[in-house]
């Protein structure tokens, strides 16, 4: 389900991605400053469709490895969660500067 679900939205990412290159002539350039912003929306709001199941598989996989711990339980979930938002964050913003940005 998780596999079907990024190989729709990557498909319709890439699908809109090219179709937005082409109308705002971004391939060959100059480019208005419409087609940045266009574009840079586009990328924004598909990196929160990349990485918000992402953050809800982590969380899930960190709740069901804390389960049958003991001691050290909320040591362990607050490591895990600070160092989990650290990298997705790193991937967020790697996606918007890779996808999002204008030269």
């Amino acid at each position: 389900m998780v596999t079907f679900y990024y190989l729709i939205i990557t498909f319709v990412f890439i699908y809109g991605y090219h179709r937005i290159h082409k109308k705002y002539n971004m391939y060959d350039g100059p480019v208005i400053p419409e087609g940045w912003d266009v574009n840079r929306d586009w990328a924004y709001w598909f990196s929160f469709a990349f990485i918000i199941p992402i953050a809800i598989l982590v969380l899930y996989a960190i709740i069901q490895k804390i389960k049958p711990m003991e001691k050290d339980r909320w040591t362990y979930f607050i490591k895990a969660i600070s160092l989990s938002v650290i990298v997705l964050f790193i991937l967020f913003s790697i996606f918007n500067l890779a996808y999002g940005l204008s030269p």
